[in-house]
């Protein structure tokens, strides 16, 4: 984002910004970073204050104990196969209700 000057906005000057919550199955912390000034030659906030946001927030849910959504335990495949005939079966039923 151009940053604002005496004369309006900067043509070469810049914050990058970027937000999240984490976990995202269940949000526990939010956090927001900015970067006034990048000096890597770019400014946009998901090239610069993403990677930034993801390590910071990698050591917060570490530091608290909390398990990433990607390292959640799979749901048993029995357990998938189940609710998936349970659904296969309503949208049959709620199809062939329509269709009749």
């Amino acid at each position: 984002m151009h940053k604002l000057g005496p004369g309006g906005y900067s043509k070469d000057r810049y914050v990058a910004m970027f937000a999240g919550i984490a976990p995202v199955s269940d949000p526990r912390y939010a956090m927001a970073v900015m970067i006034d000034e990048p000096a890597s030659g770019k400014y946009y906030g998901g090239e610069v204050a993403a990677p930034v946001f993801g390590q910071l927030m990698q050591g917060v849910l570490q530091l608290m104990g909390v398990i990433p959504d990607d390292l959640q335990p799979p749901v048993p495949a029995v357990q998938k196969t189940a609710d998936k005939k349970s659904t296969d079966a309503k949208i049959v039923a709620a199809s062939s209700k329509v269709a009749a």
